[in-house]
């Protein structure tokens, strides 16, 4: 639980994505690149930390990167459509990003959790009763 707190400033990841250039165009972003990429780091260290905390098996991996790429989907798509993108490549950069996420986590979510792991035991026979 004390590398829990490790998560706390990727909470304000997609709130610096966003950067005030004027008066005019306070929440325009200077880089929808940068902030796509900002939320795609948040959506992976979210779920990594889930999947250590509770030990999610292949099954919970699948419903977490589920529900992390259709948020990463639903948050990309504003930000980026804000920076001046068109709405097309807008939903092309979103999409790409919460395919990746989705792969990630479930193929290597076991291994990204492992950072978040408080002790390196492993699952045994006992744990499935």
């Amino acid at each position: 639980m004390k590398r829990m707190v490790y998560l706390m400033p990727l909470a304000s990841f997609p709130l610096m994505a966003l950067a005030q250039q004027s008066a005019d165009s306070s929440m325009q972003a200077d880089n929808p690149y940068a902030a796509a990429a900002l939320i795609f780091i948040v959506g992976l260290a979210v779920p990594a930390a889930l999947i250590a905390y509770f030990r999610l098996q292949r099954r919970g991996r699948v419903i977490a990167a589920v529900i992390f790429s259709v948020l990463d989907w639903m948050v990309t798509v504003p930000i980026v459509t804000t920076a001046g993108l068109s709405l097309y490549a807008s939903v092309a950069i979103a999409s790409v990003s919460a395919a990746v996420l989705a792969f990630a986590v479930i193929r290597f979510g076991a291994h990204l959790s492992g950072f978040f792991r408080l002790n390196n035991s492993s699952r045994s026979d006992a744990d499935r009763d």
